[in-house]
């Protein structure tokens, strides 16, 4: 994680899902759809220093590891808590009609 943070540039996002890809019982996607069924971590991302980075990283890898059914190994519980953000957000906008919000 640090060399593609810090040597690389990637911004976790991209470099927790490079690191799911090869390291799936490690390693969790960080998405604003699983932070929303987590209700937590919305800022990790834009974290500068990696130590603080990790840090919030590993807290949120442990709270991804308590959601969803036991049994689902880290790389499902993770497309567990991406659909359940879809399904809310979908229920959300049927019952919205699918109107969009416009700033005003």
């Amino acid at each position: 994680m640090k060399i593609l943070f810090e040597d690389w540039g990637f911004l976790l996002p991209m470099a927790s899902a490079i690191l799911t890809v090869l390291y799936p019982m490690s390693f969790t996607i960080y998405d604003f759809r699983i932070c929303e069924v987590l209700d937590d971590f919305y800022n990790l991302q834009n974290k500068t220093n990696f130590d603080s980075l990790w840090n919030g990283y590993e807290l949120f890898v442990a709270a991804v590891k308590k959601i969803g059914p036991s049994e689902y190994s880290l790389r499902n519980k993770d497309r567990w808590s991406w659909g359940k953000s879809f399904s809310r957000q979908l229920e959300k906008d049927i019952a919205e009609n699918f109107r969009k919000k416009v700033d005003e």
